[in-house]
């Protein structure tokens, strides 16, 4: 399973969070059937994203990815509370991991 870079947007509510640009690490370029050439992701991932607000908020997550036989998900929205105070300072990473996620979607998510 991978996830695919453009396909990941992210937006605070309420919007007044102010969240800026979200901050990728390097992925691996591949030439993929639906979407043309692509930034993919497997495994863990971590994307920085900053934020103004000093408040906390929900994050609202959307993402899509594809499994390697050729079977891809509809965009697949997750949402988050985000506390400032046990964020200011510290890593917030995800409690799931995009494959596990990929994997209970496999039997409810249409192919592309």
């Amino acid at each position: 399973y991978y996830m695919y870079r453009d396909k990941f947007r992210f937006a605070a509510i309420p919007q007044s969070a102010g969240l800026g640009e979200a901050q990728f690490p390097p992925g691996k370029i591949m030439e993929d059937e639906f979407f043309g050439r692509v930034v993919t992701y497997r495994g863990e991932l971590v994307i920085r994203i900053p934020v103004k607000s000093t408040a906390g908020f929900t994050l609202k997550a959307v993402s899509q990815g594809c499994a390697d036989v050729g079977v891809c998900y509809i965009p697949v929205t997750q949402t988050a509370p985000v506390d400032s105070a046990r964020s200011s300072g510290e890593d917030m990473r995800s409690e799931g991991n995009a494959s596990n996620l990929l994997l209970r979607l496999q039997d409810t998510a249409p192919a592309r």
